[in-house]
Formats: structure tokens, sequence, C-alpha cells
């Protein structure tokens, strides 16, 4: 399913020299790892290379909204990169409304902030510590890229645990993020963890218990514990 991500306290850059306006930054920035509520998540290096390659024909739009077209690879008015940093931009402003005011915006410094929309390729799922906690984060490798947006409004916190999951999946949660949600993680179970001496559990794969006797309630092969592991992840989702 699509899904769109957002880099706050983008610094946009504006240019009037050469042919017409042009806005210059990045809409992805690399290995930021960001609270999402249920998980974490970060965006990996190399995760635009296949998709720039590929798809000759991405486009800039206003707060993802196609009737608002800014520029257009295909054309030559939009330039797409990867660095080290992230995915660099540039578009050359149409002298449309929507450019036309986009551009007083940005030289105002009231629209400061960008986003991109994309198809998930590869990824991963891992248990980390973040912040001192052990968390679930999701590490996007690799994206099919749809578009990419400049934005009033930007709706990727690094702090905040209540989102509306509406502005980064438009579409629904995809069925991958909701199935990492439902089986849990280490993290899932870091308050009451399992004491079962199996390898598994002590590898911290509880879900896999070699143990035919395990009786610790804790541990995902009792009945007891998945239940009370899909009500926390219900409880979680609620506002998700």
């Amino acid at each position: 399913m699509l899904e769109r991500r957002f880099q706050s306290n983008q610094q946009l850059r504006t240019d009037s020299s050469g042919k017409g306006n042009s806005v210059s930054g990045y809409a992805s920035v690399f290995n930021q790892t960001t609270n999402l509520g249920p998980f974490y998540e970060r965006i990996a290096q190399g995760c635009f290379l296949r998709s720039l390659k590929e798809n000759p024909d991405i486009r800039c739009l206003v707060d993802h909204d196609t009737s608002k077209v800014l520029g257009r690879t295909k054309s030559g008015t939009l330039s797409l990169s990867e660095d080290a940093h992230g995915l660099a931009f540039r578009v050359v402003l149409p002298p449309t409304s929507a450019g036309t005011d986009l551009g007083i915006s940005l030289a105002r410094a009231d629209v400061d902030q960008a986003s991109f929309g994309f198809f998930a390729r590869d990824e991963s799922w891992n248990d980390e510590v973040v912040d001192g906690e052990l968390q679930l984060v999701r590490e996007i490798r690799e994206v099919s890229l749809i578009e990419i947006s400049i934005c009033a409004f930007g709706a990727y916190p690094t702090t905040s645990v209540s989102l509306d999951s509406r502005s980064l999946w438009p579409q629904g949660v995809p069925a991958e993020v909701r199935a990492r949600l439902g089986t849990g993680s280490r993290a899932a179970r870091a308050e009451d963890p399992c004491e079962c001496g199996c390898d598994q559990c002590i590898e911290g794969d509880c879900q896999e218990c070699s143990d035919p006797d395990c009786t610790d309630e804790n541990c995902r092969c009792s009945d007891e514990r998945a239940a009370k592991r899909k009500r926390r992840v219900a409880l979680a989702l609620e506002d998700f």
C-alpha cells in the first residue's frame, strides 16, 4: 500500500536566479530513528537508488495534491538524487497559481517541510535499544518512489506517540506492518520477560519456544500470554 513520510524542520532553499524560481532541499533524511507510536522507523541509505534508476517519471506536488504539480523528472523540471544525507531534490516552480502561491509562502518561511510517497520494496524488523529502552524498529531499505511533496504541515514527529495513521498510510496500514505488530517482539514483552530456559527463549524468540512443558505465563507459547499481547497491541493501535 501507498505510504508517506515527512521530513520535519526541513529548511528549503529558494533560488530566483537562472530560469525561473526554484526550490531545493531534502525529501527524506537517512538513519533518523523516528517514533511512530507502536513502533519506531528509519530510512536506510541506498533506499532510493533503484527507484531513481528505474522510474523516469516522478512528480513534485503540493501537499500530495495531484492537481497541484510543481515539477516532473520526465520534463526536466524536477531533479532527484540520493547522497549520503538523504533524497535531495530541486524543482523549478511553474508560473501557475500553485507555483506562485508556494513561492510566496516559501519566501515568507510559512512553508518549510517536505515529504515523499512510496511503496516499500524491502524492509527489516528488529528489536533495538532506543533512548535506553528496547523497541521494535522498522528499517525501510528500498522503496518504489511515487512522488515528493512540499508541505505546509509535517506529520513525521520525533517524539509524539499519538499520530493519525491516515497521514502516513492514506490507503490503510499495510498488512505487513499490522502483522509485525500482531506477532510482537522482545520490546512488547519487556515489562514481563519470559524466563523459560529453552534455547529459543534465551535468544529472545519465545514465540518459537521449543519446551513442550513450558508453563511460564510470560512466554508467547502461552495462550494467556498471546491474549495479553493482542490486547496490548490493540490498545496501542486505537489511536494509530
